[in-house]
């Protein structure tokens, strides 16, 4: 799975790239779990972040069968759960890149169980060049119609901690 976090600088947003290379034989679904929710805990320590919220890409080319079967009711809604009720944070768009048939099934029985404030801000894309209508160019890599070369974030969490060690657990500097 490669997990990609850019700064929108227009709109002191963060933009999540998850792209569907997750290989549930090589690294499990428990820790799966645990790398999302620590970047995303990352993410919302930036004050700006947690005020303006986050618009997320998530590729799912290349997923096949076997992640489906981590698309139970209990998983489904713990996801749910976390991401809506126990972080703090603002989602302001939900771009699905790349959907198969099972995607689009999941889909259609997931949202009647959602609010009309959430499936409003789900956007499902077959093509890459829709997202260019959501995103400016320089914040996309290129293979997204977009102009960044290098998208790879290996050291997020490190230059990340950088960037937030005045915001201690003591609490954050107070912008307003």
């Amino acid at each position: 799975m490669l997990l990609i976090v850019f700064k929108l600088p227009m709109q002191n947003r963060r933009k999540i790239l998850l792209q569907g290379k997750w290989n549930p034989n090589e690294l499990p679904f428990e820790d799966l779990k645990k790398i999302v929710l620590i970047t995303f805990l990352q993410l919302f320590r930036d004050p700006m972040t947690q005020i303006n919220g986050i618009k997320s890409i998530y590729d799912f080319a290349g997923t096949y069968f076997e992640h489906f079967k981590y698309g139970t009711p209990q998983n489904l809604y713990f996801l749910y759960h976390v991401a809506l009720c126990c972080v703090p944070g603002r989602y302001k768009e939900f771009h699905l890149l790349n959907p198969n048939p099972g995607l689009r099934v999941l889909w259609s029985i997931i949202k009647r169980f959602l609010y009309n404030k959430i499936i409003e801000r789900v956007f499902i894309h077959s093509d890459a060049k829709d997202i260019l209508k959501h995103f400016p160019k320089s914040v996309l890599p290129v293979q997204y119609g977009g102009e960044l070369l290098d998208m790879h974030a290996t050291n997020f969490l490190q230059r990340a901690n950088i960037e937030q060690k005045e915001n201690t657990v003591a609490g954050q500097l107070n912008f307003f």
